[in-house]
């Protein structure tokens, strides 16, 4: 068994009261962020843009109008606004910021299980459970001093930071617990778990996902008694943005981007999302530019309407993963990816 079942017991949609992540800026404060002088570019496949005043959001100019395709919503504009003000807000020039999927918390992006448990007959075990549910408890004193590390990225890039004690860390640790409204405290299923002790706390490292791609960081490796499994978890503090407040006046409801890979020349990027396969609709990528992030917004660009009728073609009815690139004013650098739809940074390539 893995733990999807338990992660689909949470909240389907993000940005629900009740998440342990969820950050308290709503709506409202997020435009007013960027009102208050957020200065934002905006770029797409085809056209430069002039740099905006202060306040002023830049809209794309072009030689070609036909080639900038159809244009962001006021409604997506506001909402790559907010996302990208907020982003400036809780993250800023902060360089080690983890990525992951909006249906994990921010903890388990710095986690990694070592080890597996015995089989037990495509049961559910107690421990897996435990350790799902985050019922830990340590056995020995862990050390309450932090210390010094490096943070080395793949391109061979390194940052010097404090390392978390292994107190801190496993506290950290703890609020990775999965979710299930419908279970019982500390069962899922039915099955009830048991509580798992940590006998062992060594400083290692381990690697993570991060704006700025793999990296590798501090951690404390915890050994769990009587079996062959241990857990990482990452021993930095670092940003969590998960995903934004939703403005309840309008529902967030857009393809949005699930990956980026950066061209030779550091200014195209290639953006993976989900497109239909039946419509023959494609997509125009957006880049909305600060000084720290990069926010993608995808518009729809509706089929050609032909002459004659088209004979009836045979349509697997189900998404497929679809590739649009954008050109941006300027190299991304140490930029963040983000999608406009959620507001989380996406893993650039």
């Amino acid at each position: 068994m893995t733990d999807q079942r338990i992660r689909q017991a949470r909240p389907e949609r993000p940005g629900l009261a009740g998440r342990r992540w969820l950050l308290p800026l709503g709506a409202a404060g997020l435009v007013s962020a960027v009102v208050a002088g957020t200065v934002l570019v905006v770029s797409t496949v085809g056209g430069d843009t002039p740099t905006a005043a202060p306040g002023v959001l830049a809209t794309t100019t072009s030689a070609r109008p036909s080639d900038q395709g159809p244009q962001p919503s006021e409604h997506q504009l506001a909402r790559a606004n907010a996302v990208l003000a907020r982003w400036e807000q809780l993250v800023g020039a902060s360089h080690y910021v983890p990525v992951g999927t909006w249906d994990t918390t921010p903890t388990e992006w710095e986690y990694q299980q070592v080890g597996h448990w015995p089989d037990s007959n495509g049961k559910d075990r107690p421990s897996f459970i435990a350790l799902a549910l985050r019922q830990i408890v340590s056995s020995i004193p862990l050390p309450t001093t932090p210390t010094n590390g490096t943070i080395t990225w793949a391109n061979g890039t390194t940052e010097p930071t404090e390392v978390r004690p292994a107190k801190a860390t496993f506290d950290y640790l703890l609020t990775g617990a999965a979710r299930c409204d419908q279970c019982k405290p500390g069962t899922f299923d039915g099955v009830k778990a048991r509580t798992l002790k940590i006998t062992k706390a060594t400083l290692t490292t381990m690697q993570v996902m991060t704006t700025r791609g793999q990296a590798t960081v501090p951690a404390w490796r915890f050994q769990i008694a009587n079996s062959p499994v241990s857990v990482l978890q990452a021993a930095i503090a670092a940003p969590a943005v998960g995903p934004a407040p939703n403005d309840p006046k309008h529902p967030v409801d857009a393809t949005r981007i699930g990956s980026a890979q950066l061209a030779p020349d550091g200014r195209t990027l290639i953006v993976t999302h989900l497109g239909g396969s039946c419509d023959g609709s494609s997509m125009v990528a957006h880049a909305l530019e600060t000084d720290h992030a990069v926010g993608i917004t995808l518009v729809q660009i509706p089929p050609r309407k032909t002459k004659w009728p088209t004979a009836p073609v045979m349509c697997a009815g189900v998404g497929t993963f679809q590739q649009t690139t954008v050109r941006l004013t300027t190299p991304l650098n140490n930029r963040a990816v983000l999608e406009t739809v959620l507001g989380m940074a996406v893993p650039v390539k």
